[in-house]
């Protein structure tokens, strides 16, 4: 019996969950692998639909943390990107992580060539065009921070309605292939070094900052976030975008990149 009992004594394995996309994948191992290395039982990361489906998964218990991103965040409150957030979280049970150090804010692409040939520098310069995009999913649905306050932010027309598409290679494919005027994607994507685009400037500031960080829900335990401390700070854009790049181009596996890259830091990496 007393073997039982130790076995019902033992906790829930801790569940992650990850966003549809190559950077969290990413993410979420190295949060498996650190909270592993400090001992916790961490199951495989848990792919949701997208931020609203985790938000609910983190708030029932299914989940006990994601990786989120300020401007994100802040859009599901209704709220402004501000030094508050952490609090209005806190009053709705959940506890804002450590940061990780980088920001993945949107990024809207042309062309190299159309860049150069009507000397495009900002979203403003295109005031007024009928434009194709290529966008990911999750930004068509966007309210505040989305695809339609943008267009109408910066006065642009959309041809047709939005392609919608997940993978950023393909949404970067239809815009060198001239199926698309437009595509949206992140500033860490692993693609990008290998087109010849150009990220037009937000000069009307519609974006504001995305940088991530950890967030853990209402019925995560307690020492999860003090375990993860060592991830705070841990990784600028251009580190978040080399490890994308060695998923999507170079073939690694999310959680084998995640181990080679804390074997870089001196970091322990869990053999589980």
């Amino acid at each position: 019996m007393i073997p039982l009992l130790l076995a019902c004594s033992q906790p829930d394995p801790v569940q992650i969950g990850v966003k549809p996309f190559t950077e969290q994948r990413v993410l979420s191992q190295l949060l498996a692998e650190q909270l592993r290395a400090e001992g916790h039982v961490v199951e495989e990361p848990v792919e949701v639909l997208d931020t609203w489906d985790a938000h609910a998964r983190l708030a029932s218990g299914e989940l006990d943390l994601i990786v989120e991103y300020e401007g994100t965040a802040a859009t599901l409150l209704g709220v402004e990107v501000n030094a508050e957030l952490p609090g209005l979280y806190a009053q709705r049970g959940f506890t804002w992580g450590p940061d990780l150090g980088f920001d993945n804010g949107y990024r809207v692409f042309v062309t190299a060539d159309r860049a150069r040939r009507e000397q495009l520098l900002g979203l403003s310069d295109l005031a007024g065009q009928s434009l194709r995009v290529a966008s990911p999913p999750e930004f068509v649905q966007r309210g505040a921070d989305g695809l339609g306050p943008m267009t109408r932010r910066y006065g642009l027309i959309l041809e047709g309605e939005p392609l919608q598409l997940a993978d950023p290679a393909e949404r970067y494919d239809l815009l060198v292939d001239g199926a698309a005027d437009l595509a949206i994607g992140y500033a860490t994507d692993g693609t990008l070094s290998s087109r010849p685009l150009v990220a037009l400037q937000d000069d009307l500031d519609f974006f504001g900052p995305y940088g991530a960080f950890v967030l853990l829900g209402p019925s995560a335990p307690e020492d999860l976030a003090g375990d993860l401390e060592p991830l705070r700070g841990a990784l600028d854009e251009a580190r978040m975008q080399a490890l994308v790049h060695q998923v999507e181009v170079q073939g690694y596996s999310p959680r084998s990149a995640a181990s080679a890259w804390r074997a870089e830091q001196g970091l322990a990496t869990s053999v589980a």
